[in-house]
């Protein structure tokens, strides 16, 4: 019968070893993410909540841009490790579009120009 106390210690240290293998792997997918993805996803307003998060961008490592939105203004803030400043308020928030309208095709460069076309030759 093979129990735990027949287990080589080569064994459990092929085991540690791959553990840290992976738990280091982790961590360095962890640090890439929070240093290569700049933004936060940024949800919609929810009913009855009068501040949201707009935009998040990482500057460097230390310091971040926050867009932050009470009611109908914005507030451009720039956060660090030492300090928090408050770079631009009073911005007034964009009117959100409900309905966006689809995208006509480009005029021909004739009529753009106002020459003259004749229709029955543009016919096929």
């Amino acid at each position: 019968m093979n129990n735990i106390t027949n287990i080589p210690i080569e064994q459990y240290a092929w085991y540690a070893g791959a553990l840290v293998l992976v738990l280091s792997l982790f961590l360095v997918m962890v640090w890439g993410f929070k240093r290569y993805v700049t933004t936060l996803p940024v949800g919609k307003v929810r009913a009855g909540r009068r501040l949201s998060l707009v935009e998040s961008a990482m500057i460097d490592g230390k310091r971040r841009l926050l867009l932050v939105r009470r009611d109908d203004t914005e507030h451009l803030l720039l956060l660090g490790i030492e300090r928090d400043l408050v770079i631009e308020s009073g911005i007034v928030a964009p009117e959100p579009s409900t309905s966006r309208r689809p995208l006509s095709p480009p005029e021909p460069p004739a009529r753009r120009e106002g020459l003259v076309v004749d229709p029955e030759r543009d016919r096929v």
